[in-house]
């Protein structure tokens, strides 16, 4: 039997977060997103997305609602359920949200299941929606390059950056994003002697990104330094664990120069990349193919090979806008794909 002190204490506890919600956003509580919030705070990211999804329903309209969509969308892509995401996000995003990591979110999305081109629209949208949020302009600088982009657009951006960057202290954390954006322009188009000195900079300062660690090692890989790409992909496996990249620039190192129980490991790890990016990355499934070609095993090679050139093809119809895009893309997505089977870590 529950005491009189318990019970008295519950509802002074229920007083004071009514309170708290009513100060926030002036109605009464939606419960259901309050247990979701404990949920989210706990790392139990199943439980809060169905009583994040629970209370959406419910509440659409909600003066919350849009907050609450957020974090459900956050919940679905630490759960891999990145098309879903993407989709909350999208809700948020066409209606001009003005929550900025919903544009954020939804680029990192689409650039870790390959659809670049997707991110860096969301990113322009983003951009004139918050001109002056640094993290956006240097999120826009990456997908520009990974997309292939070489417009005015981007050196126009390298600029904001430069004045982003020279408005800010020096130990503010977008300092270090932003030079890691720079260096990466200079890599790809501008002098790569600057970007690897700079680049070189930011990973020394002891603070840096993943990111600024997996571009090195990326570059590194390009020009020939397979053992020296391999030791700064390794360190950005452990310090990011769900970033893919880093997983497929180690796989690709090791398939370069490793002995043939190293190219056993790559599979693994261009395995855990293309699981990370649901099997939906060209690039990383590449080297997937070319993981299992290694190891001898060429009708896995084969399946991922023409899983790759099905993405390969959506991502083009999506960057030409051809008249049946919709129906081809509706076509390739009601394909079942049933990956190879993993190697045991």
């Amino acid at each position: 039997m529950t005491s009189n002190l318990t019970q008295n204490l519950r509802i002074i506890c229920k007083i004071s977060l009514w309170g708290r919600w009513w100060s926030a956003w002036g109605t009464l509580p939606v419960w259901s997103w309050i247990f979701a919030a404990r949920s989210f705070r706990d790392g139990d990211f199943r439980t809060a997305a169905a009583n994040y999804e629970r209370g959406l329903s419910k509440y659409p309209n909600h003066v919350a609602a849009e907050s609450a969509r957020f974090d459900y969308a956050y919940c679905l892509y630490r759960l891999g359920e990145h098309h879903k995401a993407s989709d909350e996000l999208a809700i948020l995003t066409d209606k001009g949200s003005s929550i900025a990591e919903s544009y954020l979110l939804r680029s990192e999305i689409l650039m870790t299941i390959g659809r670049a081109a997707e991110a860096v629209f969301i990113l322009q949208k983003a951009r004139k929606r918050f001109p002056k949020h640094a993290r956006i302009a240097v999120c826009l600088m990456f997908a520009l390059i990974e997309a292939g982009e070489s417009s005015e657009e981007i050196l126009e951006l390298r600029d904001g950056l430069l004045a982003h960057r020279a408005a800010a202290s020096l130990d503010d954390p977008i300092v270090g994003h932003i030079n890691t954006a720079i260096a990466s322009f200079e890599l790809n188009y501008g002098t790569p002697s600057i970007g690897e000195r700079l680049l070189a900079r930011v990973i020394a300062s002891g603070s840096c990104s993943v990111e600024a660690v997996v571009i090195r090692a990326s570059w590194l890989l390009r020009t020939g330094n397979f053992a020296q790409a391999r030791r700064l992909a390794a360190r950005a496996v452990e310090a990011a664990p769900r970033q893919p990249l880093a997983y497929s620039v180690l796989a690709t190192s090791l398939l370069a120069i490793g002995s043939p129980s190293d190219k056993r490991w790559a599979l693994q790890l261009a395995q855990t990349a293309c699981k990370l990016s649901a099997w939906e990355n060209a690039k990383y499934l590449e080297v997937l193919e070319r993981a299992y070609r290694a190891v001898g095993e060429a009708d896995a090679a084969d399946l991922i090979a023409e899983r790759g050139r099905a993405i390969s093809f959506r991502q083009q119809l999506v960057v030409e806008n051809i008249d049946n895009i919709e129906t081809e893309v509706s076509r390739l997505q009601s394909l079942e794909f049933i990956p190879p089977r993993e190697e045991l870590m």
